[in-house]
């Protein structure tokens, strides 16, 4: 089974990520979501994917199972929950949150999702 990924935040780590998921034999990306289009469409070029503009766009693709979030710290709580929201598994650059009742509420809703 293929799992198929949205990143969400194509800035200085997004590469790493989107690296880490072509060498993985049972994953594939699918489409990126940045809110400075240019930075979005350039990365959807380089992997060949689709771009976003709008997380949200994004995560209501039935297309995607999963994403990885490397959009800046202080986002990490309000796009994860999002994500969860709809029904998306989850991978978080670190850190987690800057606020550990934000990391507890994320892992919490996680579990219940």
């Amino acid at each position: 089974m293929t799992i198929r990924f949205g990143l969400i935040g194509c800035g200085r780590v997004a590469p790493r990520h989107a690296q880490s998921l072509q060498q993985l034999d049972d994953t594939e990306l699918v489409a990126v979501a940045d809110v400075k289009p240019h930075r979005a469409d350039h990365f959807a070029q380089e992997y060949g994917v689709m771009a976003h503009y709008d997380h949200h766009e994004l995560l209501a693709r039935q297309d995607i199972d999963a994403v990885t979030i490397c959009v800046p710290s202080g986002l990490h709580k309000a796009v994860t929950m999002d994500a969860l929201a709809a029904g998306k598994h989850v991978l978080v650059e670190k850190p987690i949150a800057l606020e550990l009742a934000d990391a507890d509420l994320m892992i919490r809703t996680a579990a219940e999702s």
